[in-house]
């Protein structure tokens, strides 16, 4: 059996969002052994900070002239193979033989499922910052928020 419950740890200690039926579950296990894991409650990412992104973070580069012709679709993948690529070098050895197979995977990391909501502020910050560098100007997020 897996209990989960969720609360905030405050001045070192458990306070849970429903004590109650903590309580309860707690009652229920009397005399039982239990093993403990506390992890980090996951955060989706919000519809707004999508909505940031593609409505005027990809829109404001989809304006600049560099960018000419490019669709929403392209300038995302521009920007994931950028910023959420990683590569793993495979270094393959085969028994008798002196030469060494090396092969470079490259992995694109979704902005789905899985994508917690810290990951995409730095992804969009990045984003952002490169655009800087290329001039071309972000409006802030609360502008964003406050046109919307």
């Amino acid at each position: 059996m897996i209990l989960k419950h969720y609360g905030l740890i405050t001045n070192g200690k458990r306070q849970y969002y429903n004590d109650k039926l903590h309580k309860a579950c707690l009652s229920d296990l009397e005399g039982k052994e239990f093993e403990e894991t506390i992890k980090l409650k996951f955060k989706r990412v919000s519809c707004n900070a999508f909505g940031y992104y593609y409505g005027c973070v990809i829109d404001t580069a989809l304006k600049a002239e560099i960018f000419g012709g490019w669709n929403k679709d392209e300038m995302d993948d521009f920007f994931s193979d950028m910023f959420l690529t990683s590569y793993k070098t495979l270094r393959i050895n085969h028994p008798g033989f002196e030469k060494e197979e090396h092969y470079t995977i490259k992995k694109v990391r979704s902005k789905g499922n899985g994508f917690t909501s810290k990951e995409m502020v730095e992804f969009v910050d990045k984003v952002i910052i490169w655009l800087a560098q290329n001039d071309i100007i972000v409006p802030p997020a609360e502008n964003y928020e406050e046109e919307n």
